[in-house]
């Protein structure tokens, strides 16, 4: 069972939802997962595996629930999902939008930097040469004018380069990547489609803002998510809420 994660958050759910949504039927479908049984079943019928490219059961536990045991024992599922994609020469891809950050939202790094280092992602220059390989192809376009696209290798090594950044703040000096930010809102990715829409958790945009604050300038964070929040093309109104979330840390912790 997939979930549209922000829905089981904020949303009252109905009985049959209610049901689906408890922690023993997450555990349940958890569980169940078996790699080679099911993902190349899954691939050949879907081309994706939402097991651990959505991530619903590793989100949903700590979300719903917060049972840091469940939530252990989910994660390892999907880490041991993943390692094993790497195994046959598959990567990441949605995860970085949709799974990746609940790590860091449980404050729990191990299973991410367990991930990253089978992936070969243990430098900010390790980064740049990331395999950008995604399971959807037609989730990936540019239009005809350049002026609109969606998840572009540019935009996903942004991203991935952003989560694995927060998760391990010394992986890059601070004057490195102060010099590495884009001015708040000029950052041409940010128009992507995957930054607007895809996932429950932060673009990158608050993303950038959340590193800078951690590298202390808040400056340079706090315009990062007013940014955010004056852009016109950001579509779902989560992505903003975050941005006036990181606003509100940054200005009471000034």
């Amino acid at each position: 069972m997939i979930f549209l994660l922000i829905g089981t958050c904020v949303v009252p759910l109905r009985d049959q939802e209610r049901e689906a949504a408890s922690r023993e039927s997450i555990l349940q479908s958890a569980r169940a997962y078996d790699f080679e049984a099911y993902h190349e079943f899954i691939l050949a019928a879907y081309t994706y595996d939402p097991s651990l490219e959505i991530g619903a059961n590793t989100a949903l536990v700590p979300l719903r629930h917060a049972d840091l045991q469940a939530s252990a024992e989910v994660s390892r599922i999907w880490a041991d999902g993943e390692l094993k994609k790497y195994g046959i020469g598959e990567c990441m891809a949605f995860e970085w939008f949709n799974t990746v950050g609940m790590f860091r939202w449980m404050q729990d790094m191990t299973y991410i930097h367990e991930v990253a280092a089978a992936a070969g992602l243990t430098s900010w220059a390790s980064m740049d040469t990331m395999a950008t390989d995604i399971s959807l192809p037609l989730l990936r376009w540019t239009s005809a004018d350049g002026d609109h696209f969606s998840h572009l290798p540019e935009t996903m090594i942004t991203h991935a380069r952003m989560e694995l950044l927060l998760c391990t703040p010394g992986m890059v000096e601070t004057a490195e990547f102060l010099a590495w930010l884009p001015n708040a809102g000029e950052s041409p990715l940010l128009i992507d489609s995957a930054c607007q829409i895809v996932g429950a958790l932060e673009p990158f945009a608050v993303l950038f803002a959340k590193a800078a604050f951690e590298f202390g300038d808040v400056e340079a964070a706090s315009a990062h998510a007013r940014a955010t929040l004056g852009a016109g093309f950001f579509q779902s109104q989560w992505k903003k809420t975050h941005a006036k979330a990181a606003l509100a840390k940054f200005l009471s912790d000034d």
